[in-house]
């Protein structure tokens, strides 16, 4: 099923039902406190830049840890450090609570000046 984009730069992609997976024996998931425990939301492309080094490091680990038992994917592991880094920034400058929601899509270019 193809949904309909509603921005250029935006593709959903189909989410797999746990009913069509075939029942092997896997690892335990590990509990992980930063993860959302909301709906998981599909996934959509996101376009931004890193340096090198860091994506070279995550591109290794990955290779590393592709296998059992972590079973890692460079989005799994860019998603669960954004989630950590975001449950920190929510304790030091929100109490712990969710940012509030934005009114405009977010602007490229130079960094807002404080």
């Amino acid at each position: 099923m193809v949904r309909q984009m509603t921005k250029p730069y935006v593709r959903a992609l189909p989410n797999a039902s746990r009913e069509s997976e075939p029942t092997i024996a896997t690892e335990p998931a590990m509990p992980t406190p930063y993860r959302n425990t909301r709906n998981e939301s599909p996934k959509v492309r996101a376009t931004l830049y890193l340096s090198a080094d860091v994506l070279d490091q995550a591109r290794d680990a990955t290779v590393h840890l592709a296998g059992f038992p972590a079973r890692l994917t460079l989005t799994k592991l860019a998603e669960d450090a954004l989630w950590a880094e975001l449950q920190r920034l929510k304790d030091r400058y929100n109490e712990g609570k969710d940012f509030p929601r934005r009114d405009e899509e977010l602007r490229g270019g130079r960094p807002i000046a404080a």
